[in-house]
């Protein structure tokens, strides 16, 4: 039985069939997920720029790189 590739942010397998976004990270994404989950990260960009002002414009920045992406299936802890 073939073992597919798990969305990381829903978890649900990845079929052949289906669209999907690999992130260079080693991430893969349905592509409805991959909208949604930036759309949810733009957002919170967004409103952090708004109530931060600059420091919210350079937060992603001084983050770690990738510390806005969920952690890689390796990573779950079970």
């Amino acid at each position: 039985m073939n073992e597919h590739i798990r969305c990381a942010h829903c978890r649900n397998p990845i079929r052949s069939r289906q669209s999907s976004v690999r992130h260079a990270r080693g991430l893969a994404f349905h592509g409805d997920c991959w909208r949604e989950f930036h759309r949810h990260v733009q957002e919170d960009y967004s409103v952090q720029v708004e109530s931060d002002g600059l420091l919210g414009l350079l937060g992603p920045y001084s983050r770690s790189a990738g510390s806005w992406l969920p952690a890689a299936e390796s990573e779950v802890v079970a």
